[in-house]
C-alpha cells in the first residue's frame, strides 16, 4: 500500500555516467574504424561506463562497456594495420616520397 524506503539503504546516484558511457560507447563503435581517434573515443566510453556501473542505470553501463570494448578492439586493430602500412611503405620507397 505504501512505498516505504529503507533508511539504511544507501542511495545510488543518477544514471548520468551510465547513459553517457553508453552513448560514447555507441559513437566509439561507429568511429572505431578511424585509426588513433577511435581508440580515444572508446577509451573514454570505457571509463564512463565503468564509473556508471555504480548507478541505477546498470544496464546502460553494461551496454556501454560492451560497445566500448568491441570498439576498442577494432580501433587497436585498425591502428596496428595503419602503423604496419606506414612502416612497410616507408621501407619500400626508401623514404623518398614523390608527388
Amino acid at each position: 500500500m505504501y512505498d516505504m524506503e529503507d533508511p539504511n539503504e544507501q542511495k545510488r546516484g543518477g544514471g548520468g555516467l551510465a547513459i553517457a558511457g553508453m552513448i560514447v560507447g555507441i559513437v566509439g563503435l561507429v568511429l572505431s574504424w578511424i585509426p588513433f581517434f577511435g581508440f580515444l573515443v572508446n577509451l573514454t566510453g570505457l571509463i564512463l561506463s565503468s564509473f556508471g556501473m555504480k548507478s541505477r542505470e546498470r544496464g546502460m553501463a553494461v551496454a556501454g562497456l560492451v560497445t566500448s570494448i568491441i570498439g576498442l578492439l577494432i580501433a587497436i586493430l585498425m591502428t596496428v594495420i595503419v602503423i604496419i602500412g606506414i612502416v612497410v611503405d616507408g621501407s619500400r620507397s626508401g623514404g623518398n616520397y614523390t608527388f
